[in-house]
C-alpha cells in the first residue's frame, strides 16, 4: 500500500487510533496527528525496512529492525536516511 498510495496513507490505514510516531525530537500521537504530519511531507521517496526480530506474547507483539528511506533531491542525487524502528 505504501508504494501505491504513499507512506502517510499506509500508516493512517494500519495504525491503531492511539499510535505514536517519534520523528527526531517531535512526537505525533494518534492517527490524525500522524496523518497531518505525513500530509505535510513530500512523499517522493522509498521506505525499506527489515525486521531483525519479532515476538508475540499473549495479545502483545513487537518487531524491531532497520530501515532505509531513500529519495532523490532536485539534482537527481539519491539521499538515504538510515535508522532503527520498533513497533508494538
Amino acid at each position: 500500500m505504501a508504494k501505491e498510495k504513499g507512506i502517510g496513507a499506509a500508516f493512517y490505514a494500519f495504525a491503531d487510533g492511539s499510535a505514536v510516531i517519534k520523528h527526531g525530537t517531535q512526537i505525533f500521537k494518534g492517527k490524525e496527528a500522524i496523518k497531518d504530519f505525513y500530509s505535510s511531507q513530500i512523499e517522493s521517496g522509498e521506505l525499506q525496512w527489515t525486521p531483525d526480530f519479532a515476538d508475540v506474547s499473549g495479545d502483545l507483539g513487537y518487531p524491531y529492525g532497520k530501515f532505509i528511506y531513500s529519495e532523490k533531491d532536485f539534482t537527481g542525487k539519491v539521499n538515504e536516511t538510515k535508522g532503527y524502528f520498533q513497533t508494538v
